[in-house]
């Protein structure tokens, strides 16, 4: 999974770029199971770049309609996160 963060640290640019994440955060979730795109947004949540926080976001959000865990991070962590663009 770090191989993975890696890429996407290296793909994100400084500034803002919404389409950019969402159309990773879309690649994953087509190539992946819901159980991955769960587990693979807790990893990206915990990154310093608020960028990959929001792919991670996304990946919650897919999940969510299989896995109440997702929703419920989403409603009681993503919703407490300081910054406004995650």
């Amino acid at each position: 999974m770090s191989e993975y963060i890696q890429y996407l640290a290296e793909l994100m640019p400084e500034k803002d770029r919404l389409k950019l994440v969402k159309n990773e955060a879309e690649k994953f979730y087509k190539t992946h199971s819901l159980d991955e795109c769960f587990r693979m947004g807790h990893e990206l949540y915990k990154s310093d770049n608020f960028q990959i926080q929001e792919m991670g976001v996304f990946l919650f959000g897919y999940a969510t309609h299989e896995n109440v865990d997702a929703l419920s991070f989403l409603k009681n962590t993503v919703s407490q996160n300081d910054s406004w663009k995650v």
